[in-house]
């Protein structure tokens, strides 16, 4: 479209393409249609790419550009419904069945495969921890912290947060899983 625009309106103001041919396109002229479309719609990147982004147009060479506009994104996975957080946590014998309840709530830290630390489906980051719990012990000194670990999250980071909860004199800390599966045959 900006190759039809720019021929029709015989725009050749460069004179070293003006000598190629009538039908060369001033990278001036391409830059000034890029700002209004720039202007217009407030995309993320312009990207000439081709011949003309080479150096090396010829009289049948389209100007290509791509405009990378961020509504697209939006567009696509505003249709998604995902869950903020999704652990795959470790199986055990001895979880708890649901529907089975102590008197009140566990403060609950999530942490992912990638070790980032999660509370109530907000990332926060590691060195704000410890005052986050320190706060929930100064509001309940018999706060119960309940870790709920991804399979494959670091290790490390699992020992960091029980340091913290010890540190704090947590009495409570329990690690979330999921229900094992029976394998026995009968």
């Amino acid at each position: 479209m900006i190759l039809a625009i720019l021929r029709r309106e015989k725009r050749v103001d460069d004179p070293v393409l003006a000598r190629l041919t009538v039908d060369m396109i001033a990278m001036t002229d391409i830059k000034r249609y890029c700002d209004e479309i720039a202007v217009a719609c407030r995309p993320q990147r312009i990207i000439l790419f081709g011949s003309y982004a080479y150096g090396k147009p010829t009289e049948d060479s389209d100007v290509d550009v791509l405009v990378v506009l961020l509504i697209f994104l939006m567009v696509t996975t505003s249709f998604k419904q995902q869950p903020t957080l999704r652990l795959a946590l470790p199986e055990s014998s001895q979880t708890r069945k649901s529907g089975a309840s102590t008197n009140e709530p566990p403060f609950v830290v999530n942490i992912t495969s990638n070790a980032v630390i999660f509370l109530d489906k907000t990332p926060i980051p590691f060195d704000t921890l410890r005052a986050r719990l320190q706060a929930e012990v100064a509001k309940n000194p018999q706060v119960k912290l309940a870790i709920n670990a991804d399979r494959y999250a670091p290790f490390y980071r699992i020992v960091n947060v029980m340091d913290i909860a010890r540190d704090l004199k947590i009495k409570s800390v329990s690690a979330a899983t999921t229900a094992a599966k029976d394998t026995a045959k009968p």
